[in-house]
């Protein structure tokens, strides 16, 4: 019986991690996509919509490599855990069933599954092609923005850069080690599996 209550509570984990996954990945989108506009924009303000709030554009560049590079940090930690409380929900073969138990599916998954083939290389680069490489664009411009901070002058300009740099190579491992290293890894077992299904 405890036992049953202990994977109940790990399967309401799993899926309060799946929520908070899809929103850090929109929150990631969005703010990426923000500061890649911002750093071409020809305005020298940015409004704050509802209250009206009028910030200097150069100050909202200057927070944008810490600010991203921390909610990837906190998007690739929702990633890491999301497979830890599915092992421990259900059971070390959580693999093979994870589109049963994720009630939260993101843009990414959705879009992974137009690519369900019986091809491995699709399947491969399928795999890598969503989560990695969109991690890899906003770290990579997260990178930009430290750079632009680094040539410019802002408040608070050594802080933000010194913090920036502390979280962006936090992130950079994270990305590179936890997320496309771990993939690599899996990538026999995937061909395998994709061999197997097509036989």
């Amino acid at each position: 019986m405890r036992e049953n209550e202990e994977s109940l509570d790990w399967a309401k984990r799993f899926e309060a991690i799946g929520r908070a996954q899809a929103r850090y990945l929109w929150v990631v989108l969005v703010v990426t996509l923000f500061y890649f506009a911002l750093q071409y924009a020809p305005t020298q303000s940015v409004t704050v919509p509802i209250v009206d709030l009028k910030l200097n554009s150069d100050v909202v560049l200057a927070a944008g490599g810490p600010a991203l590079s921390l909610l990837l940090i906190a998007l690739v930690g929702t990633l890491m855990e999301w497979g830890a409380t599915a092992e421990r929900a259900f059971g070390p073969s959580w693999r093979d069933h994870t589109e049963r138990y994720d009630l939260y599916p993101t843009i990414f998954d959705f879009a992974h599954y137009t690519v369900r083939t019986k091809s491995r290389v699709l399947d491969v680069v399928a795999y890598f092609l969503f989560y990695p490489t969109f991690l890899l664009v906003a770290l990579f411009e997260a990178a930009a923005l430290l750079a632009w901070l680094l040539f410019n002058q802002a408040p608070a300009r050594w802080l933000l850069l010194a913090v920036g740099i502390a979280f962006w190579l936090w992130a950079a491992r994270m990305i590179l080690v936890s997320v496309w290293w771990e993939r690599l890894k899996r990538v026999p077992k995937m061909w395998n599996a994709a061999s197997k299904r097509a036989g």
